[in-house]
């Protein structure tokens, strides 16, 4: 069997990653804001919904966040990398600025961005 064999066969599928069906949760609460017959009932229903929303997507995000900081704690292995304290000053400022941009949204500030230089 000569190596151009294996190119011919069918690729391997890769799984797709797709959306997450609605929960049960937003699901009632959707039909909810379907389901009002007033303005001031599909209002309460919308924010109802909102809050479900922010729910179901602030565990998982904050949870892929601290999962990225501990990957960058890895970075200060140094019998795996060699850094210097200057690099090391200027991810510690990055890390800084970003986090307490995110608290400053939290409390309606707005938030600059900047381009990272490590």
């Amino acid at each position: 069997m000569n190596a151009n064999a294996n190119k011919s066969a069918a690729p391997a599928v890769a799984k797709k990653k797709g959306k997450k069906p609605p929960s049960a949760r937003r699901l009632a609460a959707q039909s909810q804001v379907e389901a009002a017959k007033s303005d001031q009932e599909k209002t309460v229903a919308r924010a109802h919904l909102k809050i479900v929303r922010f729910d179901e997507l602030a565990t998982p995000r904050v949870r892929r966040a601290l999962k990225a900081l501990d990957t960058i704690a890895n970075l200060a292995n140094r019998s795996a990398y060699t850094y210097t304290d200057e690099q090391a000053k200027r991810i510690e400022a990055h890390l800084i600025a970003r986090v307490t941009a995110v608290i400053g949204k939290f409390k309606g500030e707005k938030a600059k961005t900047e381009e990272i230089v490590i």
